[in-house]
């Protein structure tokens, strides 16, 4: 028995120009990507064509994530006293 695909499944290749639209960038900004090194999926040369996994896509997405920082501590001291405000000096 065959196994029915969905578009979007992990293995489904996808053309450059879909991998480009899908991270917001050029064609050719991937190809000097790719050139520099950068760190993006592994692709698939057929023919003069190339082609990324969907799940390779997501998957280098996920690794670009950066979580925000915590929220700080709330403070376990006691709070400051305030000062006294001071008066002006003059004559009395």
């Amino acid at each position: 028995m065959s196994e029915n695909r969905q578009p979007d499944d992990d293995e489904s290749l996808r053309p450059l120009e879909k991998v480009a639209a899908k991270l917001e960038t050029s064609v050719r900004n991937l190809a000097r990507w790719r050139k520099r090194g950068d760190d993006l999926p592994p692709f698939y040369k057929l023919g003069n064509r190339i082609f990324c996994k969907v799940g390779e896509i997501n998957a280098c997405i996920e690794r670009r994530r950066v979580e925000p920082p915590a929220p700080p501590a709330p403070s376990t001291a006691a709070p400051r006293p305030s000062r006294p405000s001071r008066k002006a000096k003059g004559k009395h």
